[in-house]
């Protein structure tokens, strides 16, 4: 065991280093349990041997597990590859295949792996009433129920009147009916259903699956008139969804105002792909926008190439970076690169946490910052539930780093989290001493995931700013980003290191314009429907459906009605 983990952390010691030149397919697969999963390894380009291939599982929780070498096979001298036998819930996970060259390790794209959810048939459960039953005590009301999606061999289907299973006839199959179905006859007396008796149609299935339906005169006449009513309230909420969009597209044409400095908001992830991109020397043409929505991602930061598209995760951005020669670790030594990702895998785990907290989680910050900015620069009417979207994204994503499917805003889990986070700082603080940069006098990759992960601290004053304070503590940290904003962000150093998050963007009240207009507006349609409602809901406006009696004496029709029924899985009788 400890042999293995060894030879895993030789793996990642060396990924840093090499880059990713191995390539893998297919890229992403899901498919059912228990099924067989192949991945390739193409290593043509390196000219290598695939008895020196390695395969490594990136799991849950990040769990990394070396898969044996039974594993392996050959398709030919350059194809390798992976097969899993039975594919279960901890096959999931991201495959990497690493190729020994000597003393450099080149590592593949990835394959990750995905276990679908059963696939479960539809059953689906009707029943068919009379459209048009006269009221005479002496004429019996024939119900149906059909039940479509389900083997008729696998399901029993019969009725029940206040609890009392009721006899009933089973009609005939339809042998060219695909797919098959069982459909249930009842007659009920005319004097039952003119009373408003509840009936109930069952069906239970060998499977453990249970359904049923209720009917009843009285629910009838209801749906007829809640149908009315539905299309009545359908028809309003059409016509203010397009009044709605028509003052959107008004009011986001307003607001793209060339005057108007927006904010952009601070993460880790943009800062630190841009940083890399200018230590590298990447000639790229940059574009501030202050809402993810306009980015061809939809998320920032994004890169816009010609070879792959849009590319948003920073790794992806780096590793294409590299491949069109502009490698700010080409210089590194192995030690050097082993360092690099012990000190970014130390970022991740101790002090993204703690920045996921103290913008998303600690309420004071929360609720005067974070949400406030995104509800202004969110198009309408997202902006209304966007920014607690994301919140709970953002919970759920610190909930699986620290695995605590409980974890909340507290005193406890905040005292922790900004611990691990000032531990953090210290120990980069002290690997970089009184040095420029930390390996030599050119930035490397680890200096733009450290001025990734610190100027957001430091350029934003939040109420909370516990993180800021203790970064501004260390002199050293302070000073490096300093240097990289005034070596290469002049405009942005210039501004100031920190500087308060204002919801109030330059240009006066005048910018503001359009924002009063869209909550005038919004309060207009919103007072309209209260009325309406209200109107509706106390009689005032009232929908009056009318039905005509029958003047001939025809056989009673059959039509859908959807009633309250529910839906319940059983268990499995004997």
């Amino acid at each position: 065991m400890c042999s293995s983990w060894m030879q895993v952390t030789f793996l990642l010691a060396h990924l840093i280093v090499a880059g990713a030149v191995v390539y893998q397919y297919p890229g992403s697969l899901t498919v059912a349990e228990g099924t067989n999963v192949t991945f390739h390894c193409d290593i043509s380009e390196m000219g290598g041997e695939c008895s020196y291939i390695v395969w490594v599982q990136v799991g849950s929780m990040r769990k990394l597990t070396l898969w044996p070498r039974k594993t392996y096979s050959v398709h030919t001298n350059t194809a390798c590859l992976l097969n899993i036998i039975n594919a279960n819930r901890t096959s999931v996970g991201i495959f990497y295949c690493a190729l020994l060259n000597g003393a450099m390790l080149n590592m593949g794209n990835g394959s990750v792996l995905e276990i679908s959810d059963p696939i479960t048939s539809d059953v689906t459960l009707e029943v068919l009433v009379p459209v048009d039953w006269q009221e005479a005590p002496s004429s019996p009301v024939p119900l149906l129920c059909l039940v479509s999606g389900l083997d008729p061999s696998q399901a029993r289907v019969y009725w029940e009147v206040e609890g009392k299973v009721q006899s009933s006839e089973r009609l005939p199959e339809v042998q060219s009916e695909k797919p098959a179905s069982v459909r249930v006859q009842l007659s009920v007396p005319g004097h039952t259903w003119a009373e408003g008796e509840e009936i109930t149609c069952v069906m239970e299935s060998t499977s453990g699956l249970k359904m049923n339906k209720t009917v009843s005169r009285m629910g009838m006449e209801r749906s007829r008139q809640g149908m009315f009513l539905a299309i009545s309230l359908g028809s309003m909420c059409i016509l203010l969804s397009i009044v709605v969009i028509i003052i959107t597209l008004y009011v986001c044409r307003l607001r793209h105002d060339p005057r108007k400095k927006r904010f952009q908001p601070y993460e880790h992830d943009q800062d630190g792909a841009q940083a890399y991109a200018k230590f590298a020397g990447a000639p790229l043409k940059l574009h501030k926008i202050g809402n993810p929505w306009r980015s061809p991602t939809g998320s920032l930061p994004a890169l816009k190439t010609s070879e792959n598209g849009s590319l948003s995760r920073p790794s992806d951005i780096i590793i294409h970076l590299r491949k069109q020669k502009y490698n700010a670790d080409f210089d590194l030594s192995a030690k050097e690169g082993a360092d690099t990702l012990a000190f970014t895998s130390l970022l991740e785990e101790k002090l993204m946490p703690a920045l996921v907290y103290t913008r998303w989680i600690d309420p004071k910050n929360y609720v005067e910052v974070t949400r406030r900015w995104h509800a202004e620069h969110a198009p309408f009417p997202l902006n209304f539930f966007l920014p607690g979207s994301i919140q709970r994204q953002q919970l759920q994503r610190l909930r699986l780093v620290r695995g605590d499917e409980e974890l909340t805003a507290g005193e406890e889990v905040e005292k922790e989290l900004y611990r691990d986070a000032m531990e953090c700082m210290n120990l980069i603080s002290q690997r970089l001493g009184s040095n420029k940069f930390f390996f030599g006098d050119s930035p490397s990759s680890l200096d733009a995931f450290v001025f990734g992960y610190l100027v957001p601290i430091l350029k934003m004053k939040l109420p909370n700013g516990r993180l800021q304070q203790h970064l501004k503590s260390l002199d050293n940290l302070s000073h490096f980003c300093s240097n990289i904003l005034a070596l290469y962000f002049p405009s942005e150093g210039r501004e100031g290191i920190s500087r308060k998050v204002s919801s109030q963007p330059e240009g006066g009240d005048a910018d503001n314009e359009p924002g009063k207009r869209r909550k005038q507006l919004l309060s207009v349609l919103v007072a309209l429907g209260a009325m309406l409602s209200y109107a509706f809901l106390t009689g005032i406006v009232a929908i009056q459906h009318v039905q005509q009696e029958a003047l001939d004496h025809r056989s009673p029709g059959l039509r859908s009605l959807s009633s309250h029924g529910e839906e319940e899985d059983g268990e499995e009788e004997g």
